[in-house]
């Protein structure tokens, strides 16, 4: 405490470096759960386009064993159109999956930097 000119005291402000850690733990731990949340997001949208994909495949290779076993059903139409359908879906899901790596790529940055 300090005395003013009219005999008053004042008290001197004091600074607390533990209100400070406790304010930086805090920021540290909200931007920890944000990198949290992004990063399950990314996984999970990776994670249910892998699954897609690998049911494709599975429905396509069923379909031409079925072809493959009897040749009278076979349809080239039908076929051009599942192989141009499972070809734009592939390239859909490559670019997600650059775009999520990307995505991991500026988390990783942000935690280091």
């Amino acid at each position: 405490m300090t005395e003013k000119a009219d005999g008053t005291r004042r008290r001197r402000p004091v600074r607390d470096d533990r209100h400070d850690l406790v304010l930086q733990s805090a920021r540290d731990w909200r931007f920890n759960q944000d990198v949290g949340d992004d990063l399950a997001r990314i996984l999970a949208n990776l994670t249910t386009d892998v699954e897609r994909f690998d049911s494709m495949v599975v429905l396509q290779r069923k379909m031409l064993e079925q072809l493959d076993s009897d040749p009278a059903l076979s349809n080239q139409a039908q076929i051009d159109r599942e192989a141009e359908r499972i070809r734009r879906d592939a390239l859909e899901m490559a670019s997600r999956a650059r775009e999520a790596l990307e995505q991991l790529g500026r988390l990783a940055e942000s935690i280091e930097g």
